[in-house]
């Protein structure tokens, strides 16, 4: 019993130390964006609200660019990369190993290397068929879904792999039809990885720097992007005050969603047992 206890109080003391490895570096960030003085110092020097009144406009137009792009990263992902779920998982076709490979090689490749590899191709679409992506909003959604795709796949598919088959079996044997088990007892038990795998690419999205750095133009700048010009060239407290908004704001976000997916899921399980 002893030895239990003792497993359990290292466990614990190990989570809380990943825990405070990773949102330590916040602190300073969050900190700082309070200070009174009009350069980045930790400790900071005097308390003010007054970097938060002063954030640019370009900041503001480059978040909500941030969060379009990868809210429609988020739905065009579960789009595709569901239904790709369950052909993978499911079929039973040559090539199938050679697909899966395909669709998840983006996690392998240097992001660096798959901006250059965008940025290439928009400039042959745009020299060859004058369509214009490349520092346009179609071509950033395109490429981070591209980049996303192998986040739903690598989250939904064990989830659909552990799916109970004797329910969809139930549900055919009681008249359903086949779209119509799918649409009311797969995806809804299958709904917590392909939230997962949802989030996944909205976060990458989000925070993508070294792959939407070659597929930006003035007036499509991510906010990474811009963050990382300022930072370059002007690093103010402003920057840290729309980082810690930045913070919070996904903090909020991802806990709501959270608690909503978390219950639906919950109940669905609970009524499907």
């Amino acid at each position: 019993m002893r030895r239990v206890f003792s497993a359990h109080i290292i466990l614990v003391l190990f989570v809380v130390g990943v825990m405070v490895f990773q949102l330590a570096p916040l602190v300073p960030v969050i900190v700082s964006s309070f200070s009174g003085s009009s350069l980045v110092c930790f400790p900071p020097e005097g308390f003010s609200f007054g970097w938060y009144a002063n954030i640019p406009a370009n900041y503001w137009r480059a978040l909500g660019l941030s969060l379009l792009v990868a809210g429609l990263t988020a739905i065009f992902t579960s789009l595709l990369g569901v239904p790709a779920t369950f052909a993978l998982v499911r079929g039973s076709y040559p090539g199938r190993n050679f697909i899966r490979g395909l669709l998840v090689s983006p996690l392998q490749m240097p992001q660096v290397v798959s901006g250059l590899v965008f940025m290439q191709f928009f400039f042959w679409l745009m020299r060859t068929f004058q369509i214009k992506l490349l520092g346009a909003v179609p071509g950033l959604t395109i490429a981070h879904v591209i980049l996303g795709l192998p986040f739903m796949i690598s989250t939904l598919g064990p989830v659909l792999q552990r799916f109970p088959a004797g329910l969809e079996e139930a549900a055919l044997s009681l008249g359903a039809s086949r779209w119509r088990t799918i649409r009311r007892v797969t995806l809804p038990v299958i709904a917590s990885g392909i939230f997962s795998g949802a989030m996944y690419a909205f976060i990458a999205s989000f925070g993508n720097v070294a792959t939407t750095l070659f597929l930006v133009s003035a007036r499509t700048m991510t906010l990474p992007v811009e963050l990382f010009y300022a930072m370059e060239f002007d690093m103010r407290p402003n920057i840290l005050a729309i980082s810690t908004l930045v913070i919070i704001l996904s903090a909020i976000i991802v806990r709501l969603l959270y608690n909503f997916m978390g219950a639906d899921v919950k109940g669905v399980m609970e009524r499907a047992g």
